[in-house]
């Protein structure tokens, strides 16, 4: 099958909720993302078990993996070449914005614990 991000982002608009919107409105628009195509995909296939679903993220792509796994049910998740949190790349690479950084979204450690 081939979902497009037009046809999910059309699909996720049309159905939203006032609670589902209040909750991923303080998601960043990745980790909404990805629920979001994680729901779908258990919704369309009535076949498919979240025992089933193994998540790879690779890079940037760790943080949405990480999120699913802290608020799903998959069976496993692989990350390629993960970070622990931006805020500690930031500060590793850029020390002095580091301190700029208040709220950090992509904490995987924080997740994976």
């Amino acid at each position: 099958w081939n979902i497009s991000q037009n046809q999910l982002r059309s699909k996720w608009n049309s159905q939203s909720s006032r609670n589902r919107e209040d909750y991923r409105a303080k998601l960043p628009i990745n980790t909404q993302d990805a629920e979001y195509v994680y729901d779908f995909v258990l919704a369309r296939f009535e076949n498919l078990r979240e025992e089933d679903i193994v998540i790879l993220g690779r890079s940037m792509g760790s943080a949405p993996t990480f999120h699913l796994a802290a608020t799903r049910k998959p069976a496993a998740i692989i990350a390629m070449s993960a970070f622990s949190s931006i805020k500690n790349v930031i500060s590793d690479k850029l020390s002095f914005l580091g301190r700029l950084v208040n709220k950090d979204y992509f904490n995987n450690l924080e997740k994976a614990a």
